[in-house]
C-alpha cells in the first residue's frame, strides 16, 4: 500500500506541473487571440498541419484516419484561432497513398476549448498560423485593388 500512496504522490506532483504549465499556454493563446482579434483581419485560414492523428477501424473493416486541423476562423460570432476534427479514409495504391472521403467531422471550436493534448500539440504551429494569415490577407487586399480597377 505504500508504494500505491508513492505512486499517487508522483502523480499528484505531476498534475499540478501539468496544469500550471496548462494554464500559462491557456493564457498565452487568450492573449494572443486578443491580438489577433485586434487587427480585425476577418478571414479563414486554415493550416495543412494534421493533429493528434489515430486510425479508426469502422464496421465494415475500413481504416479511416481521425486528426484535427488548426486555423482562424469565426465560431459563435467572434473570431478566434480554431480546431476541428477531420475524417478520412487512405488507402494504398499503385501510385502511393490516396485520401478518400475527406469529410469535416466537427464544426470549429476555439482553440483554447479544445482537449489539453490539442492545444499542447497546436502550440509550435501558432507562427505559422498567424504568418498564413498575413500572407491571405495580402492576397485578399490585391484581389479587392484589382477588382476595384475593373469597375473604375
Amino acid at each position: 500500500m505504500v508504494a500505491i500512496k508513492d505512486a499517487l504522490g508522483e502523480l499528484t506532483t505531476a498534475a499540478e506541473q501539468l496544469n500550471t504549465a496548462s494554464d500559462q499556454l491557456n493564457e498565452t493563446i487568450a492573449a494572443l487571440d486578443a491580438d489577433l482579434a485586434k487587427t480585425g483581419v476577418g478571414i479563414s485560414v486554415w493550416l495543412n498541419v494534421v493533429l493528434q492523428p489515430q486510425t479508426i477501424v469502422d464496421g465494415d473493416g475500413d481504416d479511416w484516419r481521425e486528426s484535427y486541423n488548426l486555423g482562424y476562423a469565426k465560431t459563435a460570432g467572434e473570431w478566434c484561432m480554431v480546431v476541428r476534427r477531420e475524417q478520412y479514409r487512405e488507402w494504398n495504391n499503385a501510385g502511393g497513398f490516396r485520401q478518400d472521403d475527406n469529410r469535416v467531422v466537427s464544426g470549429a471550436i476555439p482553440l483554447q476549448q479544445a482537449p489539453r493534448s490539442v492545444r499542447l500539440e497546436a502550440a509550435p504551429h501558432l507562427e505559422e498560423l498567424i504568418r498564413q494569415l498575413a500572407a491571405q490577407a495580402k492576397k485578399f487586399a490585391a484581389n479587392v485593388e484589382e477588382a476595384q480597377k475593373l469597375v473604375e
